[in-house]
């Protein structure tokens, strides 16, 4: 299976709808009904956490994004969150990417040359797990520049990538290292 690179109704920051009453404090019995989170349990604060950072870089058109890391053991929900927020918001929405497998260079094509439109939520799975070459490429995209390049004695290119960066990590203390 490989990863979605076209998207059939790509999505962007003025797509994404998030119910203010999922917002408030208040806000575990709508969670608890709602579609998207109905099957998780105990995760309100993380969840208000998650949509309030992507009300936040929507309101402000992916320029103020505030990055997010779930960790725990295995089985504590962490991907089964992010999987909550793809069926709230849509396939579209979403570039999900897996960290033990993929590569610095597999990233540069992929927004370089594979991606027309870039969804405003890009997901990694166990991030600590990942080559930490192929996470320097993230460096500009998740500053306030909110851009990748690719500079060599071939090529120098610069792409806008406002994205709002989400990640699972299983073994924290290895991923602060």
């Amino acid at each position: 299976r490989e990863v979605q690179t076209t998207f059939t109704a790509a999505q962007t920051w003025n797509d994404l709808h998030i119910p203010p009453e999922l917002l408030g404090r208040d806000s575990n019995r709508e969670l608890a009904h709602h579609p998207a989170w109905r099957n998780l349990y105990g995760l309100g604060p993380q969840i208000r956490i998650l949509l309030s950072n992507i009300k936040r870089a929507k309101d402000t058109g992916g320029r103020v994004r505030n990055h997010g890391v779930l960790f725990g053991h295995a089985g504590c929900g962490k991907t089964t969150t992010l999987l909550a927020l793809e069926a709230m918001f849509g396939g579209g929405a979403i570039l999900r990417l897996d960290a033990t497998s993929t590569t610095r260079a597999g990233i540069e094509k992929l927004f370089f040359t594979d991606l027309q439109v870039i969804p405003p939520l890009v997901f990694m799975e166990e991030a600590e797990k990942a080559d930490v070459e192929a996470l320097k490429v993230w460096l500009g995209a998740l500053d306030d520049r909110g851009e990748l390049r690719k500079v060599n004695f071939r090529v120098n290119q610069l792409r806008e990538v406002r994205v709002l960066f989400n990640c699972t990590v299983n073994d924290k203390k290895s991923f602060d290292r």
